[in-house]
């Protein structure tokens, strides 16, 4: 088969793919394609490459066809492109060795996608190949379309020897060198985005290697003071439903700055506060958000994403970095019982708002993060909320 530095990781991404989720291949078409978040081309030329390499393999199947009470009526057979686990197997191993790669990427391609997409939000075609032409010589390739940014960055997931690694990758794109002087909050913007993203996609030993990276940027960006050192009006808030509150029927939806929050109820619109109305504030004297605030949001990021990740141990690191502080298994417990307690509280109900299922915590509502994130929440969640409406304007 054709590998080169690029394709191996894509191809090896492939391969596992391959041999998690198939046992023989479907039609290879768009639906197909869009499962490995590549085009319909892209996979017809990776399953013409392993069809080649005897990877991918037809077989007559047979299956058997039962009658309405369950009793076999007929038999039928079928050519159909399989997989020679055995092989594919063989093949990942291959890859992994022969181009220094680590076991397991720094972060999923899909992670990678959708981190992807917000550079090219922030920096134009020009100012993308200049941060790629810094540390890679693989630019020709992208601009002749034979790679993608998402493969250039998913090889240096894999980096482990002779290649730089992906956290000194990505914090290029933090350069200021590629931001005029009304762009350095669209970089700040960028920067926080993907540490989001890498905070519930890496294990903590990798993403504190990206923290470190990004900081030599991030300490050279203005810091522009938060509105959380304004005054706001006041420190409570009061919610009306129409029955007792059920938690299935609750939807949190997080506002742009992690600030305010959207409340709805059976698909209704309740309110609009930020987290001082709400009870979130560390103090009265500076009005910062306190734990429990940055425990809601973190469970909003998980329940986008993966919720089983909403274990103890993995949440003490998250909580570290969010709150800057030193957090404890303990103060992870107490910090969800004080949550569950204020979302009590609010919502006027003595049911717990989470569930925990033996490792985890899973909230009962639906909490969609900032609308940053929020696409992929939706489409997991199959929600239907209409994006960029001002509830507050519409008559109750």
């Amino acid at each position: 088969m054709k590998i080169d530095y690029l394709s191996c990781t894509k191809m090896l991404y492939f391969a596992e793919r391959l041999l998690k989720d198939y046992y023989e291949l479907p039609d290879i078409d768009k639906d197909f394609a869009n499962q490995f978040d590549m085009t319909t081309k892209e996979v017809q030329e990776l399953c013409k490459q392993f069809e080649n390499g005897k990877l991918l393999v037809w077989n007559n199947i047979s299956t058997e066809i039962e009658d309405d009470y369950g009793n076999i009526s007929s038999e039928i057979s079928y050519d159909a492109l399989t997989i020679d686990k055995e092989k594919v197997i063989k093949e990942i191993k291959y890859l992994k060795e022969r181009y220094g790669l680590r076991q397991n990427p720094f972060t999923s391609r899909e992670a990678l996608t959708s981190i992807v997409k917000q550079i090219e939000l922030v920096l134009n075609e020009e100012e993308r190949m200049r941060a790629v032409n810094s540390f890679s010589t693989s630019g020709w390739q992208l601009k002749n379309k034979d790679y993608t940014l998402v493969d250039l960055l998913f090889r240096h997931a894999y980096a482990n020897v002779g290649v730089q690694t992906l956290p000194v990758v990505l914090s290029e794109f933090l350069n200021p060198i590629y931001y005029d002087i009304h762009s350095e909050e669209i970089s700040r913007k960028l920067s926080d985005y993907i540490d989001k993203v890498l905070l519930v996609s890496s294990n903590k030993e990798d993403y504190k290697m990206w923290n470190k990276e990004a900081e030599k940027y991030v300490q050279l960006l203005p810091t522009s003071t938060p509105s959380v050192t304004q005054p706001k009006k006041k420190y409570t808030t009061d919610l009306t439903f129409p029955e007792k509150v059920k938690w299935e029927k609750v939807t949190i939806k997080i506002k742009e700055g992690q600030e305010d929050i959207e409340i709805f109820y059976n698909d209704k619109f309740i309110k609009t506060a930020d987290y001082i109305e709400l009870g979130f504030s560390a103090n009265k004297k500076e009005h910062k958000p306190d734990m429990k605030w940055h425990l809601l949001c973190i469970f909003s990021i998980l329940q986008s994403t993966d919720i089983s990740k909403a274990t103890v141990n993995n949440l003490i690191p998250m909580l570290n970095n969010r709150g800057n502080r030193k957090t404890s298994k303990d103060n992870v417990h107490q910090t969800k019982k004080n949550l569950s307690k204020t979302l009590q509280n609010l919502f006027k109900t003595n049911d717990d708002p989470f569930i925990h299922n033996g490792n985890y915590y899973e909230p009962r509502m639906k909490i969609l993060p900032e609308p940053a994130l929020r696409n992929e929440a939706l489409r997991r969640q199959g929600g239907s909320l209409v994006e960029n409406i001002n509830y507050n304007d519409i008559d109750e």
